[in-house]
């Protein structure tokens, strides 16, 4: 079977009978249960099976390494396959069908060890590339999105035909696991280490045979056959004990039977625990010998660029090297002395300080460096190296492989503060006065008085309500309770429902006295409040009446609409590390003089305004006393903290943004007033995010909905001109803190963005950059 020449892919396919995959049964149609399968007397078959991801069109029989070719040629899927040998199939060809599964045929042509394959869906089943795979073998080719569509169920049964009702017989596929993050690369230091306990020597072959003899004295029997010198060099903890002791603890029991020299030597120290070192033709021996030597020392002095000199010597002495430091302790003394009489008497107190200094020398009992000796110089950062010449070599190379730099990486973040307000106010106000009724609607509220006066028990003056006789009110309805002044000495010109009294003044009989505020037909005209001689004072009214029959109305609708955003853009160049320096967490630079942080990987950025939030009440030496304010930042407040920077681009790091608002102040007793700070704080924990990847940071929502109604019964519900007759007042608003972190690893080789390699953009930054 020919097939078409277009571009194709090769699938070469390594199969490894241990991956086989497990065959599962399906039901295919009406068919019944089992697997669908192409029999034919070749060696090669064709088996459709169903699994969780889609259909699966097993080739039976292909061997090992098959490979092979594959496109789509419109709906159908042709693939060329190649063999190691020549398996065949019956009459050279093999052919199945099964539309329900949406295979609507399925074709294996061919001879020796070239076949085509070809794969036609059922109409309306459109068909994907599939997913190879081989268990050594079989070739098995996974088609997604295929496979027997679920049994339609009904609730109405055909109780005419007996039989047990369809049920589905398909299992969902289970959820996927959690996987733990892909394993990366690592940076690895590489170092061939002599073994130091072997002595290489070389004599003739050794037959011996000892049961808990001295190890010093089988030692000196092998020197001796060997023709070497031999010298038992015995350490600080045996100078002190018994030299049989030192016998028994370091005795042997071995057999040799022509075994070489070296082997034996070398067994003899194995099994009595000793070290052995060959200086010429002389054998030290001793349980630490591998710094004793008759030939001269190798010190070396390294300054370190990167490592502190205080960590490299502890990673030396871990190793086995002694490192000796200078401690300096300093102690201070305080004498009282008391001079004066018992009653009166005064106390001198007298300070003073010594210094001590003692030389510390630690190291590991075991280890490659054993031998090593060193010390450090914290001015110049550097270490200095004593030893065998090859002993230095070896701390040498390990000091190449910590002095190096730790990464540094630029977290670029960007800070948005959301805040949206709305708001809405529809209010409306009127009265109007009819006679003895006054009705007045404030604010959707109702006030009305029937009648020429107020009832009793309101200290409303103005307004419909009840009166309380209190000061700056008066009984008579639709009169404001402004501050009266003197009442009018002249008769009015109309009637008022508090009539006046008559006087007289200067023995003129006058009109009646009438109340502070104008007539019915004139509101604001002014009357006499004194008359001296012939001279008269007038006065404008200091209450008002609303006149009858008319009608006063006053609308106020307003919306407010607010939104403000307050962007920060800090770039923060941190490295990884937690190493302690001498900066201050506690305070500014200008209150300490303490520069950077505590620990080297952190930084802080703070702008905004300094607020008092708080006081303490505290006391001098005599005894006054004084409010101490506590300052709070309003404004923005940002700390990182970088974890670790690994070798496969990912940055671990910890974020702490705050933002903070003043929203008002209140009183704090005699100290003054504090101001009251709305803050939004985050702490992300530790987060890891690889290099130039944007780490999204939100959900710090706040959002406040109030709705206020006041209206008139029954009248404020009616549509359209209920609005007359109630009030509404709506505030909404809605604040996200949004934060946005990118974090760029520094390429120190190269330069960067950031730091050295910094290039302005605006054109007077670049004005000023270019005197540099």
């Amino acid at each position: 079977m020919g097939i078409p020449s277009r571009p194709s892919r090769l699938i070469p396919l390594a199969l490894i009978g241990s991956l086989a995959l497990a065959e599962c049964d399906v039901v295919f149609g009406l068919g019944g249960a089992g697997a669908i399968r192409a029999q034919s007397q070749g060696s090669m078959n064709l088996r459709l099976r169903r699994g969780n991801a889609g259909v699966e069109l097993v080739i039976e029989g292909v061997g090992a390494q098959p490979q092979l070719q594959q496109r789509m040629n419109g709906q159908v899927w042709e693939g060329s396959l190649q063999t190691r040998g020549a398996p065949g199939v019956r009459n050279g060809q093999v052919r199945l069908t099964d539309p329900v599964t949406g295979i609507q045929s399925a074709t294996l042509v061919g001879s020796g060890s070239s076949y085509a394959l070809k794969v036609t869906p059922s109409p309306g089943r459109p068909l994907k590339d599939p997913v190879v795979s081989a268990d050594g073998r079989d070739l098995i080719l996974q088609f997604s999105g295929l496979g027997v569509a679920p049994t339609l169920q009904t609730g109405r049964l055909n109780l005419n035909t007996p039989g047990r009702v369809p049920q589905a017989q398909y299992a969902p596929p289970l959820r996927p696991r959690a996987v733990a993050p892909p394993l990366g690369d690592m940076a690895v230091g590489t170092m061939v280490l002599q073994n130091r306990s072997y002595v290489n020597v070389s004599g003739p072959p050794v037959t011996l045979t000892l049961n808990n003899a001295p190890a010093k004295d089988a030692l000196m029997a092998l020197a001796r056959l060997g023709g070497y010198g031999f010298v038992y060099v015995s350490d600080s903890a045996e100078s002190g004990r018994d030299p049989d002791a030192v016998s028994t603890a370091n005795s042997v029991s071995i057999a040799f039977q022509n075994e070489t020299y070296s082997r034996a030597l070398n067994g003899v120290l194995l099994a009595a625990g000793l070290q052995g070192k060959l200086d010429g033709k002389t054998l030290l021996v001793g349980s630490a010998v591998s710094a004793k030597t008759f030939g001269p020392q190798v010190s070396k002095v390294y300054r370190l660029n990167q490592a502190s000199a205080a960590s490299a010597a502890d990673y030396l002495a871990s190793l086995g090297a002694s490192i000796s430091k200078v401690n300096t302790t300093r102690l201070t003394s305080q004498e009282t002395a008391s001079t004066g009489t018992p009653a009166n008497s005064t106390a001198n107190v007298t300070a003073s300080t010594s210094t001590l200094t003692s030389v510390e020398t630690y190291g590991s009992a075991m280890g490659p460096l054993r031998g090593l000796s060193g010390t450090t110089d914290s001015r110049l950062q550097a270490i200095t190296l004593v030893g065998d010449s090859r002993l230095v070599a070896v701390g040498e190379s390990y000091l190449k492989q910590i002095d190096l730099r730790q990464r540094q990486v630029a977290l670029s973040v960007q800070i948005l503060d959301i805040n949206l307000d709305n708001d809405s106010q529809i209010s409306n106000s009127f009265a109007f006065r009819s006679g003895n009724a006054f009705i007045v609607s404030q604010s959707g509220q109702l006030l009305a008085n029937y009648g020429a006066y107020k009832p009793p028990g309101s200290p409303e003056g103005g307004l419909p309500g009840t009166y309380a006789g209190a000061a700056d009110t008066t009984p008579v309805s639709g009169t404001g309770s402004l501050s009266g002044g003197e009442p009018f000495k002249d008769e009015p010109q109309a009637s008022f429902p508090l009539p006046g009294s008559s006087t007289t003044i200067n023995g003129v009989p006058l009109g009646p006295y009438r109340p502070d505020f104008g007539t019915y037909d004139n509101p604001l005209q002014p009357g006499i409040t004194e008359s001296d001689d012939g001279k008269t004072s007038l006065s404008s009214p200091t209450r008002f009446r609303y006149p009858e029959d008319q009608f006063f109305d006053f609308l106020r609708a307003s919306i407010t609409s607010s939104s403000t955003k307050v962007l920060a853009n800090p770039t923060l160049i941190l490295q990884e590390g937690d190493e302690k320096s001498v900066g201050s967490d506690s305070g500014k630079i200008s209150a300490d003089g303490k520069i950077g942080r505590e620990k080297s990987n952190e930084a802080l950025v703070s702008v905004g305004s300094r607020l008092i939030t708080g006081y303490s009440v505290k006391q001098d030496v005599n005894g006054n006393s004084f409010c101490e304010p506590t300052f709070d930042n309003a404004g923005l407040t940002f700390g990182a903290r970088v974890e670790k920077i690994d070798d496969n681009g990912f940055v671990s790091f910890s974020l702490s943004p705050e933002i903070s608002v003043a929203i008002g102040s209140q009183p704090a007793g005699n100290c003054g007033n504090v101001d009251i700070i709305n803050s939004r704080t985050l702490d992300t924990g530790r987060v890891r995010v690889r290099d130039g990847q944007t780490l999204v940071l939100t959900g710090v929502i706040s959002d406040t909905d109030v709705q206020a109604v006041s209206k008139w019964p029954i009248l404020g519900d009616l549509p359209l001109i209920g609005q007359f007759f109630r009030s509404s007042t709506g505030d909404r608003s809605k604040r996200e803190l949004v934060i946005l972190v990118t974090p760029r690893i520094m390429n120190d080789r190269q330069g960067g963005r950031f730091g050295y390699g910094y290039k302005p953009s605006l054109p007077a930054a670049k004005q000023v950059m270019s005197g540099f």
